[in-house]
């Protein structure tokens, strides 16, 4: 850990960023990628990370940036929401800026202008997007002179739409992906699909289960037994079986069905409890009518646990994760309820069915339109603690795959080879 930089916020403009370069020592660049951090003696180079908000950071790159910088890189980060110090990593350094979520195109121009002047003034030896988002506004961003520029997407939006969406969503991706001099994207699906549609161009897949969990941070074995009852008692999860929700209370979270089918399922088993962890997104509904949503809430079974730092805790409570989603990535979630040896339930879609081994750590059933086949699992699996915990034994034998270890070291090589294709 390099304890002798300290971690600054950018509010504003690219004179902060100066600002921030003396006090550091840094050497700016001098415009247009030249002059940068390999060239100026700096170690082995400056990689800006884009990634459009910093809460994305906590969740995926905790463990790369102290990684990067034991390896000799210069880590930069420009991300948006920053919460006022970041989140206390001396490794990197931040820099403000806000990448609207949605279809925003004056929020991803301007986000676009306050980059380019970040990556004119800083000079990275490259630039690497990751999520749609900020695929896109790189891609707004880059001229001619610039480092080279890397997207990963963290699950495709445009094969996963309908209609008219669909297609602003492909031109969107597509046209940013054409942009990026190497393209990365964490499932099989997504390979496929983009390089298909980008006229056969060259799309790898990441060699790891997405970008991994910490193992060590999510293993039950750890955990502070104390802490674990304590909760259970507050909750009053002393028996039943407990079925767990992590994840953004949205319709494409799955969250309606979810709570269909758990009222459902709780007219016959009692004993049955929902943990929910999560909270509502103002941009998405979440899939259930006003009647609904009360009765829901309302319900004793059903334990309103919000938004959480710390989550393995709460997954230790939990028999089973039920995860509905029909838009995934590589869901994080998934992986580190597996690495706590709680089996899951889930559609079978895309990062779901890369992560979830049916019949081994849990069951993935077709997604039809209809909460009802859910329901009928969550049933067998709330009679038969047998059942579960053959999938929490299967859960448990097979956590090594998840580790985010493999996704740091697959990135700390890719970095030492320039980002150029192994040909693998």
């Amino acid at each position: 850990m390099n304890g002798g930089l300290k971690m600054r916020w950018e509010p504003r403009g690219p004179g902060d960023a100066k600002e921030l370069g003396m006090e550091l020592g840094m050497e700016p660049g001098k415009g247009s990628g030249k002059g940068s951090g390999k060239g100026s003696g700096k170690g082995r180079g400056r990689v800006l990370l884009v990634i459009p908000r910093w809460e994305s950071f906590k969740c995926f790159f905790r463990e790369l940036v102290p990684a990067l910088a034991g390896e000799g890189w210069e880590v930069h980060c420009a991300a948006g929401g920053l919460g006022g110090s970041g989140c206390g990593m001396p490794e990197v350094h931040w820099h403000r800026v806000e990448i609207p979520r949605g279809l925003n195109l004056l929020g991803q121009v301007r986000a676009a202008v306050r980059l380019r002047e970040l990556v004119d003034w800083l000079a990275p030896d490259w630039v690497h997007a990751h999520f749609s988002a900020a695929v896109l506004c790189v891609a707004l961003a880059k001229r001619v002179g610039w480092p080279p520029v890397f997207g990963t997407f963290h699950g495709l939006g445009y094969p996963l739409r309908g209609g008219g969406m669909r297609w602003v969503l492909r031109i969107a991706e597509c046209g940013a992906a054409a942009r990026m001099d190497r393209v990365l994207v964490l499932t099989e699906d997504d390979r496929r699909i983009l390089s298909r549609d980008l006229g056969g161009r060259r799309v790898d897949v990441l060699d790891s289960a997405g970008l991994g969990c910490d193992l060590a941070r999510f293993d039950r074995g750890s955990m502070a037994g104390l802490e674990v009852e304590r909760m259970r008692s507050r909750w009053g999860l002393n028996g039943g079986c407990v079925f767990g929700f992590v994840g953004r209370w949205t319709g494409f979270k799955g969250f309606g069905c979810l709570a269909r089918a758990f009222m459902d399922v709780a007219r016959e088993c009692g004993e049955a409890r929902l943990l929910v962890v999560g909270g509502p997104d103002a941009l998405h509904p979440d899939g259930l009518g006003e009647e609904e949503r009360s009765r829901f809430w309302a319900h004793p079974g059903v334990i309103r646990a919000g938004e959480l730092e710390d989550m393995a805790p709460v997954l230790a409570l939990m028999d089973a994760l039920v995860f509905p989603s029909r838009r995934e990535g590589v869901p994080v979630s998934v992986m580190e309820a597996l690495a706590m040896g709680v089996p899951v339930l889930a559609w079978r879609v895309r990062g779901c069915r890369e992560v979830v081994r049916d019949g081994v750590d849990g069951e993935l059933l077709e997604a039809n339109g209809s909460w009802e086949p859910m329901a009928g699992r969550m049933r067998v699996w709330c009679r038969d603690p047998g059942l579960r915990r053959r999938y929490a034994a299967g859960a448990l034998e097979g956590r090594g795959r998840l580790s985010r270890a493999r996704y740091v070291r697959k990135q700390l090589e890719f970095y030492g080879r320039n980002g150029a294709c192994t040909g693998e």
